[in-house]
């Protein structure tokens, strides 16, 4: 049997995402693929295993599609700097955590790459997701050895800030 397991940042744990994957198989083996608007379809469904990940109240589920918007905007402005002479695009906004007081929860915060950058500690959250995201990548295409050899340079070069 296929074993499935959370990504990290899942709103779910290893347990579910065995369940999840299980039935996503199965969705996938009826049609030859998965499509969001086929999942959506089986999950509609109280028998089905993927009812309960989905929001069926419209007011709330509503809500979530902004918030989740609202990260899509903050996710997808570039903002466009000049280095050494060259125009260079990067992300305006960065994804990390703070804490304004000591007895505070801390909270996912968005914040630019200038007023990150003036925070050792908000820079070195920035750095450690982008070591995250090379190794997520690394990992992701891992089994595919025509990828492997086409990118090895890059790969040895993730290995090595590994380190």
């Amino acid at each position: 049997m296929k074993k499935y397991k959370a990504a990290k940042g899942a709103q779910f744990d290893d347990k579910r995402a065995q369940i999840y994957g299980k039935h996503l198989e199965k969705i996938q083996r009826q049609y030859g693929f998965l499509q969001p608007a086929l999942v959506l379809e089986d999950a509609k469904y109280e028998d089905s295993p993927l009812f309960e990940y989905f929001e069926w109240t419209n007011r709330k589920a509503a809500n979530s599609w902004r918030l989740h918007q609202a990260r899509m905007l903050m996710n997808h402005i570039i903002t466009v700097k000049v280095i050494d002479g060259k125009p260079t695009e990067a992300r305006a906004f960065y994804n990390v955590t703070i804490q304004q007081e000591e007895d505070e929860e801390p909270k996912r915060v968005y914040i630019s790459f200038d007023r990150a950058f003036k925070h050792p500690n908000l820079a070195g959250q920035v750095v450690r997701k982008a070591l995250a995201e090379l190794i997520a990548w690394k990992t992701r295409y891992a089994t595919y050895r025509k990828i492997r050899e086409q990118f090895a340079d890059v790969i040895g070069a993730i290995e090595k800030v590994k380190k």
